[in-house]
């Protein structure tokens, strides 16, 4: 197991996810419950004012809008009496709506928040939240997990969206809080104090025992507020790169939006005329898309030459644009890269020759078959899940269905040595991922499922060869 880290994190860990704003403090006996089960709040280090209370409320109530769904005093009754600075409050009828909640700590009869703990009802299942879903640089990261396994060994990863947990964490701590395996714990929270500096796309993973293995995963990004880099192809430094002189960058707007007319693309020095778009709905299938608005959300920058670079050479490809802002801010993302090794073959027409272009997706060519032994992991086809029945087996896909996926890296990576059959070199183009006009689809047999047996034989028709 590799859990990349090389700095010291001072970590705080609870029975909840507890916000101590002003040195009160506020946790619950446990970070979720069943419907109806007895909900304890233990305080601790309040001003002690008679008219001190606690709140219980759905997370998205609004403090004074709404009513707490239960409340007492912090004598635990709704009679004021004495002033009490730390005690235990039991709200013994529990709750009967499944939920995220939040118990919220308030002075003096008022609405001025102390702390406040969040619980769950009804979610026995382990799994984790992110305090947010959106960070700034550097700003601390607080994830919660709730009814984990319990071993002293389970631990939280920080990993860039597309990442693999195989390649190794940005960061990571054992829920005890430390490099060392120490508290068995199954519910509490991990804060990351410094963040992350680098803004981007991430996810937190709850891994069990020491292993890679996930329990659960939760997004996150970390934003500056200006359009940033979101992906592109060369990728820099690249030791092995297409021949031809294709380039493609996706742009991810915040706060600003990219300002098309301010993009800049230099090869080698040299300014060449890139086309800008936005990438939305009309672009991509549904099954990749994410519950949020697509709205101009994604910029597209796409050059392609008309010839191919030399085997074995460098380039270096500069991109410059600014935001749309009152105040502009002024990019420029530089990418080095190498060509790839390469070989042009001259071969006479095929006998039978499938792309699977004319295919519809997760469907196979008339008369082929697959003979399939994998363990089922899930009875449900999925489109979204990469270990759903769905991607059980071979299958017939786009490129674009990994766009959006932990596995893309995997997927995208470019082999040692490119071929040319007949002056057309034979790989998925990664600007045909952009582009639905190109149909470019492949036969792929890998689940993201690793926990059963997989063993899947695929048959294609019969053919008449007695002619050749």
């Amino acid at each position: 197991m590799s859990k990349i880290s090389r700095f010291y994190l001072f970590i705080i860990i609870t029975f909840s996810v507890v916000f101590d704003l002003r040195g009160q403090k506020l946790t619950v006996d446990k970070g979720s419950y069943e419907m109806g089960e007895e909900v304890k709040v233990i305080f601790n280090d309040g001003p002690g004012n008679p008219l001190d209370w606690v709140g219980i409320f759905e997370e998205t109530m609004i403090t004074g809008e709404i009513l707490p769904l239960a409340w007492f005093y912090m004598n635990g009754s709704q009679e004021p009496g004495d002033g009490l600075d730390s005690g235990r409050l039991s709200f013994g009828e529990g709750f009967n709506k499944a939920g995220t909640y939040e118990a919220r700590y308030f002075s003096n009869d008022g609405y001025e928040l102390l702390a406040k703990a969040t619980f769950e009802i009804g979610n026995s299942d382990p799994h984790i939240k992110v305090s947010k879903r959106k960070y700034y640089p550097a700003e601390p990261i607080t994830i919660e997990f709730v009814n984990g396994p319990g071993n002293s060994a389970d631990w939280i990863g920080l990993y860039k969206s597309q990442d693999l947990p195989a390649g190794g964490s940005l960061d990571w701590f054992y829920i005890g809080g430390s490099k060392e395996p120490s508290n068995e714990l199954k519910s509490g929270s991990v804060t990351f104090p410094e963040g992350l500096l680098e803004q981007g796309d991430y996810k937190a993973i709850l891994h069990i025992n020491d292993s890679t293995r996930i329990i659960d995963e939760r997004p996150f990004s970390v934003r500056k507020g200006n359009p940033y880099l979101f992906l592109s192809q060369p990728l820099t430094g690249e030791m092995n790169s297409y021949p031809e002189k294709l380039f493609v960058a996706v742009i991810r707007n915040d706060n600003t939006q990219l300002d098309h007319s301010s993009v800049v693309l230099t090869l080698d020095g040299t300014e060449v005329d890139a086309n800008v778009v936005y990438l939305g709905e009309e672009d991509l299938p549904n099954y990749i898309l994410n519950e949020e608005s697509w709205e101009n959300q994604y910029s597209l920058v796409y050059f392609q030459g008309t010839s191919n670079f030399k085997a074995g050479t460098t380039h270096t490809y500069k991109l410059e644009y600014s935001d749309n802002g009152k105040v502009k801010k002024r990019e420029t993302v530089t990418i080095n890269f190498e060509i790839a090794e390469y070989k042009m073959l001259d071969l006479p027409s095929p006998i039978y020759y499938e792309d699977f272009d004319s295919v519809d997706s997760f469907t196979l060519p008339k008369g082929w078959e697959v003979h399939n032994f994998t363990k089922e992991m899930y009875a449900e086809y999925e489109f979204q899940n990469y270990e759903s029945k769905a991607y059980e087996g071979w299958v017939n896909l786009y490129m674009w269905n990994w766009l959006f996926s932990p596995y893309w890296p995997q997927k995208s990576e470019n082999p040692s040595s490119y071929y040319f059959v007949n002056n057309e070199r034979k790989l998925l183009d990664f600007l045909e991922v952009f582009n639905p006009a190109i149909p470019d689809k492949a036969l792929v047999a890998d689940s993201a499922s690793r926990w059963g047996s997989y063993i899947t034989f695929l048959y294609t028709n019969d053919y008449n060869l007695s002619g050749y």
